[in-house]
């Protein structure tokens, strides 16, 4: 692909056959909704610098719209458009080295790389100095080892600053010097994300950063995979099981809303953020999935996805040939066994019931296993032993949403008023457990068929001083409906002679 552009996600063959009027209703879906982001795009006004309030990470993602858009239609307002942002863009002082830097040089490379030969000579030296300046920021941080962003691996600051670097150095590459260091530490931190990520399928941050980390992961697998030739999609074990974690974290579809879609256990307002819609489509071709399908089709006719701006990375990977397969043949229960979350339902129908219980550690056991660092970030709650149902369109015990870290705010216990370790009012900290604190767990998950046993064991989530020795909580769901948990546990106390077992037993219908 040496001097070849376009090469970022779609080729010039590819931008051709998008041109054409006879498209698969999938592909032509996405084509109308990225036509429809960069008209909405450009018509915007930039300001003057990144230092001019406001969350500038739009831009980055609707500017490969407004150049898709001028490729397709060939309409000079488009061509214009791209121009004008791009031109102002080369002119900000830095775009920093975090969420947006991700995110604009993400959508500059992507549209000087799509519209390399429509730029004057000139331009293009402007433009490819311009991201050259920007990327080699971020990697000089990086490479300083003071940046702890760099070994998040499985957090949504890590995956978005590295999809910029990679998409820089995958436009450059035999266009500018020194652009090989570039891809190897890309290449790099996109195989340590891979390696951090458990098996089951769940992001440490939950449904909506969860998707947000996967959107732009899978930006620099598809990268590497089709510029570098490494492919690390092919044999991860959690991209393979990521659709069917989101399928069961999903509500009743008949319930799916902008505001509702999924079980929250994590910093979440409860609907998408970034897609998932576009990340199941490319899991859907690589893996022959049909639920992933299914899970992209629903939620694409449900019209509860967000960012479209953001499906520029299918393109090139749709395959409409993948059946669509709905999840009715699935058991109605799931024990996702890295983070220790389980989800059990009344049946798959689209106004059941659901109910979602947590006893694990936030970074994953394996996380927790192999990781000194916060490879997770702070997006996770004080919270082992919480659960939720959603019942009748509605939770009828409630998550707490994207709030404070503090236990008091979920449905688990508080010790002489106190809570579980890593309690914030900003981020879930867990540097005991990093340390080496025990973690929860859960001790068990039995599908019996028309019941679900679970219990959970808490205890450990305790700091040593409030002297919890045992916490666990069971849960029984009988179906269809009802459901019961009970807490059972014991304290070490300081009265002499001799420490003494208080047994407490909480019980909740």
């Amino acid at each position: 692909m040496l001097g070849v552009h376009p090469r970022l996600y779609v080729t010039e063959s590819r931008l051709r056959e998008l041109t054409g009027s006879r498209q698969p209703h999938t592909v032509r879906r996405v084509l109308d909704s990225l036509t429809a982001a960069g008209d909405a795009a450009a018509k915007r006004t930039l300001p003057a610098d990144i230092t001019a309030p406001g969350d500038h990470r739009g831009i980055g993602s609707s500017l490969p719209c407004i150049a898709l858009a001028w490729k397709i239609t060939g309409e000079q307002r488009y061509r214009d458009a791209t121009l004008a942002q791009m031109d102002v863009l080369a002119k900000w002082t830095n775009w920093g080295t975090d969420l947006e830097f991700g995110h604009i040089t993400h959508g500059f490379a992507v549209a000087l790389d799509w519209c390399w030969h429509d730029l004057e000579e000139t331009t293009r030296a402007t433009y490819i100095d311009t991201l050259y300046r920007n990327a080699l920021l971020l990697f000089e941080k990086w490479r300083s080892y003071r940046s702890g962003i760099a070994f998040g691996y499985t957090c949504n600051h890590h995956t978005v600053a590295l999809a910029g670097l990679c998409a820089a150095g995958c436009a450059l590459y035999g266009e500018h010097a020194d652009i090989s260091p570039w891809l190897n530490m890309a290449l790099e931190k996109t195989r340590a994300s891979h390696d951090a990520l458990g098996p089951d399928g769940v992001s440490p941050e939950s449904v909506a950063y969860g998707a947000y980390y996967s959107h732009y992961l899978i930006k620099s697998t598809l990268l590497l995979r089709d510029l570098v030739g490494v492919d690390l999609l092919r044999d991860s074990t959690w991209w393979r099981a990521y659709p069917l974690a989101l399928i069961h974290h999903t509500l009743p579809r008949k319930h799916w809303t902008n505001t509702t879609t999924f079980m929250m256990f994590g910093d979440t307002d409860g609907h998408h953020w970034y897609g998932p819609d576009a990340v199941c489509r490319v899991l859907a071709a690589a893996f022959d999935d049909s639920r992933a399908q299914w899970l992209a089709e629903a939620l694409d006719e449900s019209e509860v996805c967000a960012a479209p701006q953001e499906r520029i990375l299918r393109l090139g990977v749709i395959d409409p040939e993948v059946p669509v397969t709905p999840p009715n043949d699935l058991p109605p229960f799931a024990h996702f066994t890295d983070h220790d979350i389980v989800i059990g339902r009344s049946d798959w129908s689209d106004d059941g019931s659901v109910y979602g219980f947590c006893c694990g550690p936030s970074m994953g056991h394996k996380g927790v296993r192999n990781y000194r660092n916060p490879v997770a970030g702070g997006h996770m709650h004080a919270f082992a032993g919480t659960f939720q149902i959603f019942s009748h369109g509605q939770f009828v015990i409630c998550p707490a949403g994207y709030t404070a870290k503090w236990t008091r705010y979920h449905n688990t216990l508080l010790v002489d008023g106190e809570g579980q370790i890593g309690e914030t009012n900003a981020w879930f900290e867990d540097l005991e457990f990093r340390r080496g604190h025990p973690t929860p767990r859960m001790l068990h998950a039995e599908h019996g068929g028309v019941y679900d046993y679970l219990v959970g064991d808490a205890g450990k989530a305790y700091p040593d001083a409030l002297g919890v020795r045992r916490f666990n909580r069971h849960m029984l769901s009988v179906r269809p409906a009802p459901w019961v948990s009970a807490s059972t546990g014991s304290r070490l106390t300081a009265r002499a002679p001799a420490p003494r077992l208080n047994p407490s037993i909480r019980r909740t219908l």
